[in-house]
């Protein structure tokens, strides 16, 4: 996945009602003031739980992948620092990942699920 800061945000999502929406998005070098904004919406009686996503999007691909960077205590979820990334070594660089069809399949639910998670 080829992704250049442009194509890298964060969004606040916050919980009203029990359905998730987009209150505030955010540039690639924004990271820090989208958590501190989203502590602070926390602590705010509107809300039921607040999360910020940061999200990449890859124009070669054409896809768009997300994942969660700081969420409300409430949802009880820990978020995992991204580990460093490693060079692919020759073996791997030299294999080719063949998928199988059903593998194809749940990787399209998986995207129409954060679709619709966008959604709500």
């Amino acid at each position: 996945m080829v992704v250049s800061n442009d194509d890298i945000s964060f969004e606040i999502h916050v919980q009203k009602k029990g359905w998730w929406e987009i209150h505030a998005q955010y540039p690639f070098n924004k990271e820090q003031a989208a958590i501190q904004d989203a502590k602070a919406l926390d602590k705010l009686s509107t809300f039921q739980a607040v999360k910020v996503i940061k999200d990449e999007f890859d124009k070669q691909e054409g896809a768009s992948r997300d994942h969660i960077v700081f969420t409300s205590e409430s949802l009880g979820i820990k978020i995992q620092k991204e580990a460093p990334k490693k060079a692919p070594s020759k073996k791997d660089s030299s294999k080719k990942k063949n998928f199988s069809t059903e593998d194809k399949c749940l990787q399209a639910i998986k995207r129409q699920a954060t679709v619709l998670s966008r959604i709500r």
